[in-house]
């Protein structure tokens, strides 16, 4: 009887660390739901279309049917809102915008509760570790990347490299979710040129698991080939001159990367380097600062941990490769480096920038140091945080008149309806 215990007691223990990797789980997604709701209760109390989510994904639905999910834009297949929207091409606007912004909550949240995950001990062992970064990547301010289903390929993208740094699963469940991912991701926007080469590295490093990553990279190669076709028949608009410089370099990387990161703020917000005096100075200190920290991690931490953050930096130089400047008389890099447009290209390299600091702060020598590091963390970010928690409502362009203006026309008849941010959608009544 007494030889039984040891085996009775192990279960028992592993049985407890399953629960509670369940509970943190479940608790992160109802936290970052709430957390992202809360910057904006409109999107759920009044939901309505946001830029491209109605102009494109939602109008091409309605006028087109099941052919838009097939359509590019840009150049390439952007996926996952089109599958979203050809379902619900028959709702009222309002409850269309409802299932547009439920699924840009749920893929925005996803990244947070992965975090949680026991899969993601090989990037971060510790669960304290995990939990500190799945909160500072939902309280880092975008109000652009916020619930909108068309900025939710950047989420999805950073779930991807995820998948990809993280443990193999060994459920079919598990399996079944990293392919989902990878697919999805891999054919909404460009984000299989780095994946594929991730899940080949993997496959090369994880030798006991090299048919599952091997399987993987096969998968993101043919999402590949599938977006080179869709780029070779499509269009896209002309690249603004990049303005590739030093100066805009360290300032980019200064103030969209890492000063956004550490004190919570939407860029340029309060914190910056831009137009100060010796402000590239400072920009390549703090760059060169940024680079120590970075290179510790990537030297100190395992081969999950240097995938993730060199996969993220990937990614983030394949936005800046041709990004659509935000100011059309300047280049683009000049553009990001002195506005707080574009957003969407830094959110990954904020979330790579920020994993590095915990995770170095986790490893600080002296057990003195860590509670005075985390303070001074937590100030930091508490200080842009506070001044740009909530987001400001979306103007309220009364969806529920357009679809009975909508159910009311002749058939052929085209409604045209406003749509924030100052855009339309067109939609002809069948």
């Amino acid at each position: 009887m007494s030889s039984g215990a040891p085996g009775s007691k192990s279960a028992a223990a592993a049985d407890r660390s399953r629960l509670w990797t369940a509970a943190s789980i479940v608790a992160m997604l109802i936290a970052g739901a709430g957390l992202v709701i809360g910057r904006r209760p409109d999107a759920v109390t009044n939901p309505q279309f946001w830029a491209e989510d109605g102009r494109y994904w939602f109008a091409d639905a309605y006028n087109l049917g099941i052919r838009a999910v097939l359509k590019s834009d840009e150049g390439y297949l952007l996926t996952l809102p089109r599958l979203v929207a050809a379902p619900v091409a028959g709702l009222s606007l309002s409850h269309a915008a409802l299932v547009f912004n439920v699924v840009g909550i749920a893929v925005q949240v996803a990244p947070a509760a992965f975090f949680m995950s026991r899969r993601f001990e090989r990037v971060a062992p510790r669960a304290w570790v995990r939990a500190l970064v799945g909160l500072g990547y939902l309280l880092i301010p975008s109000f652009e990347l916020n619930v909108t289903l068309t900025n939710a390929q950047w989420h999805l993208a950073l779930l991807a490299v995820m998948v990809l740094s993280a443990r193999p699963p060994r459920t079919a469940a598990g399996r079944g979710f990293d392919l989902a991912v990878l697919v999805l991701s891999g054919l909404t926007g460009p984000f299989a040129l780095v994946l594929l080469p991730a899940a080949v590295a993997r496959a090369a490093i994880d030798r006991s698991r090299r048919r599952w990553f091997g399987t993987l990279s096969v998968v993101l190669l043919a999402t590949l080939v599938t977006q080179a076709v869709a780029v070779a028949l499509g269009h896209r608009d002309p690249v603004a001159p990049l303005g590739i410089s030093f100066s805009n370099l360290v300032t980019i990387v200064a103030d969209r990367v890492v000063l956004p990161s550490t004190f919570a703020e939407e860029g340029h917000a309060h914190v910056f380097t831009v137009g100060s005096t010796h402000g590239v100075a400072i920009a390549t200190l703090i760059t060169l600062v940024a680079l120590i920290v970075i290179v510790f991690a990537l030297l100190r931490g395992g081969a999950p941990l240097r995938i993730f953050l060199i996969s993220c930096a990937a990614l983030t130089g394949l936005c800046l490769v041709a990004p659509i400047a935000t100011q059309p008389k300047l280049s683009a890099w000049t553009s990001l480096a002195t506005s707080d447009g574009g957003e969407r290209y830094f959110l990954i390299a904020e979330v790579a920038w920020f994993v590095c600091v915990v995770w170095v702060i986790s490893r600080l020598p002296l057990p003195g140091l860590l509670p005075l590091a985390c303070l001074a963390l937590g100030v930091t970010f508490a200080s842009g945080l506070l001044a740009s928690w909530s987001y400001a409502p979306y103007t309220d362009f009364q969806p529920a008149r357009y679809t009975q203006l909508l159910r009311q026309a002749s058939p052929g008849t085209t409604i045209v309806v406003p749509i924030n941010p100052g855009w339309q959608m067109r939609l002809t009544r069948h």
